[in-house]
């Protein structure tokens, strides 16, 4: 089963599209700030997610941020992350793929929309 580590500071959204990724056959986590997501995907106790959905605009570490250092690090670097924001400008996103994002959407997307880019990481193919 494929998996999918949801990462915003909307700790309902968060859940929310955990649970419709759920629905669609990933197997589906969360986490609400960029320092749980580093946690998570840190634990070497614990496989690596499929693809990684995150928010840009976060306190603390902000999603470009936790990017880099996703990036920056040999055990995730090779896993894909795509972008998820409520900035729909040029510039948001070129610096999200610039870092090192794999896609980009924006927020307010129909899920089936995000599903669609998420699955060509991940392989979420119900619904």
């Amino acid at each position: 089963m494929p998996s999918i580590l949801i990462v915003d500071d909307q700790r309902d959204l968060a859940w929310v599209l955990a649970r419709l990724f759920r629905a669609a056959g990933c197997a589906a986590d969360f986490a609400v700030s960029g320092e749980e997501a580093l946690a998570k995907l840190g634990n070497d106790a614990v496989a690596l997610p499929d693809v990684v959905l995150l928010d840009v605009m976060m306190p603390g570490l902000d999603g470009i941020e936790v990017l880099r250092r996703v990036r920056g690090d040999a055990r995730t670097a090779a896993v894909p992350v795509v972008m998820y924001s409520a900035l729909s400008d040029p510039a948001t996103a070129g610096r999200a793929m610039a870092a090192g994002a794999n896609g980009y959407v924006v927020k307010g997307v129909e899920f089936d929309d995000l599903r669609a880019t998420v699955a060509a990481y991940a392989r979420c193919d119900g619904g």
